[in-house]
């Protein structure tokens, strides 16, 4: 019988099988049982030696209450961050669909000052459930980010039948 997270990674493992590589890599990294951080550089390094070309790291992380956006370049230094919070959102305004497409376009228009990436692609790094996600996801495949995107990455922690969740709050 199938536990509870398994699912998600079943299915994000069959639609990597082409990649033998990022599979088990992907397969190691995603399953808490076995323990392993998540140490994207070492494989990346290999990765990118292999296509001669420098990647960056998009990290969005939705969470319930707000959402995140980071750019990181492949030796770990953050570029750019950004959060809702940030934008100018104050407490439950933080948390809505419309404050993550705010932060996104927002994040885009200082990506071009930048300028920081003519010839690198981007390997997109999803965390977290919120309300954001969707929309943000949906923004990626317009506009500037379009022919850039290689991978997308799903670093959302799954839960292997762990420890009790808390009591469900009654209103």
């Amino acid at each position: 019988m199938q536990k509870h997270g398994e699912k998600g990674l079943l299915n994000l493992t069959n639609l990597l099988k082409k990649k033998n590589d990022l599979h088990f890599f992907l397969y190691k990294n995603i399953n808490p049982s076995l323990n392993i951080r998540y140490d994207f550089s070492s494989f990346f390094n290999r990765f990118c030696s292999v296509q001669k070309r420098e990647f960056l790291f998009l990290y969005i992380q939705s969470k319930k209450r707000s959402t995140r956006i980071s750019l990181v370049n492949k030796k770990g230094l953050v570029l750019l961050t950004f959060s809702a919070g940030l934008m100018g959102y104050k407490k439950s305004n933080r948390k809505g669909s419309f404050s993550a497409v705010k932060l996104f376009n927002f994040f885009l228009r200082e990506l071009k000052k930048l300028q920081v990436f003519k010839d690198q692609k981007i390997i997109v790094c999803l965390k977290g459930h919120g309300p954001g996600r969707r929309p943000i996801l949906n923004l990626l495949g317009k506009g500037l980010l379009k022919n850039k995107c290689v991978f997308l990455v799903d670093l959302t922690q799954l839960p292997f039948n762990g420890s009790r969740l808390k009591k469900n709050r009654r209103l």
